[in-house]
């Protein structure tokens, strides 16, 4: 695992404030480093690809954090890089239900509002993914 840290990539987005970093996985196993890129650069992004089927216990716990401290656009929800159609279905109802979690618990918490919540969710699954790989409606 040395050297896997997405730590090492601050210099190079730094460097290139322009390009787009997309932390496929969210930098996992290291989240909370990827999380604090994702706070400091406006242009890193914390891709939750993967991340569901490894731990979805982790990835709620994950999420919750990332919602406290990072701006909610810059996390996309979900994506995949597995061969069957089968395994990305179940991967997206992993994300989707585990997204509904989190946010019915920072609702319930006082955190978000219920409309603000949608927003949250429509952002992550839709409008950011769709900004960051350019994909016009």
């Amino acid at each position: 695992m040395e050297g896997c840290s997405p730590a090492g990539l601050t210099e190079l987005m730094r460097t290139f404030p322009d390009a787009r970093f997309d932390l496929s996985h969210a930098g996992y196993p290291y989240l909370r480093e990827g999380a604090v890129l994702g706070k400091t650069f406006p242009n890193c992004f914390l891709n939750m690809s993967w991340i569901h089927i490894i731990s979805p216990q982790g990835a709620r716990h994950d999420l919750k954090e990332w919602l406290r401290m990072v701006p909610s656009n810059k996390i996309i929800a979900f994506g995949d890089d597995v061969m069957h159609v089968e395994v990305v279905y179940g991967h997206l109802k992993m994300a989707r239900q585990n997204f509904a979690i989190v946010l019915a618990e920072l609702i319930e918490e006082g955190l978000l509002s219920q409309a603000a919540s949608l927003e949250v969710a429509q952002a992550a699954f839709h409008d950011t993914p769709a900004a960051v790989y350019g994909v016009q409606p």
